[in-house]
């Protein structure tokens, strides 16, 4: 990785422009992970790396449901599967349609959730060095450019969630400093718990 390694260039989308800013800090995100986390400030508000999140995770969200939405108008049944004799396809894209619409509440809310675990899952193994404002940038830059992933077609939202992982590991241990087995645990961890608890219900 490049030594010299700048801050997310989102930023600094005063002085570049949002587009610009945006389309600089996916690749430094994507290309370059531990040394642009490692530049990343971890002090600078929540609001930034928010709307980062909240704009990128829509954008490619929308493009994944209008894949969803293309394909049950051409075969139905490989999206329902036996569920396709129970529910219209006009009332499956009916319920995308409102997903879609929720989108950006779904994003702040995930944030907001997804990056308190993570934290409160770092705390319990001892590897959260920073307050949680760190933990949240960090979760924001991290999520955000792994959902541009979901705009390759089929296998895209498997990739995104994999992806996601690795960033979020390698974001969080270049921001706290801590080692990466530590980690990685605190980011499957709530994951695992969670499938845990639904097949127990």
């Amino acid at each position: 990785e490049p030594s010299g390694q700048e801050e997310p260039a989102w930023e600094r989308r005063k002085s570049l422009g949002g587009f610009s800013a945006m389309m600089q800090s996916v690749q430094q995100i994507l290309g370059a992970p531990a040394a642009t986390f490692r530049a990343m400030k971890c002090e600078g508000g929540f609001s930034g790396p928010l709307r980062y999140y909240g704009i990128l995770f829509t954008l490619t969200t929308w493009v994944a449901a209008g894949y969803q939405i293309i394909a049950l108008r051409v075969n139905p049944s490989a999206v329902l599967g036996e569920f396709a004799a129970k529910i219209s396809a006009a009332e499956m894209e009916q319920s995308l349609g409102l997903f879609m619409a929720l989108t950006p509440l779904i994003a702040v809310l995930g944030a907001l959730i997804g990056a308190g675990i993570l934290h409160a899952a770092m705390l319990v193994l001892g590897a959260a060095k920073k307050p949680f404002e760190a933990t949240f940038r960090g979760w924001c830059y991290a999520a955000a450019s792994a959902s541009l992933l979901q705009l390759i077609p089929l296998c895209g939202g498997m990739m995104y969630l994999m992806i996601s992982v690795v960033l979020l590991v390698i974001a969080q241990r270049e921001i706290h400093q801590a080692g990466t087995f530590r980690v990685a645990v605190a980011v499957v961890l709530p994951a695992v718990v969670g499938c845990g608890l639904f097949l127990g219900l």
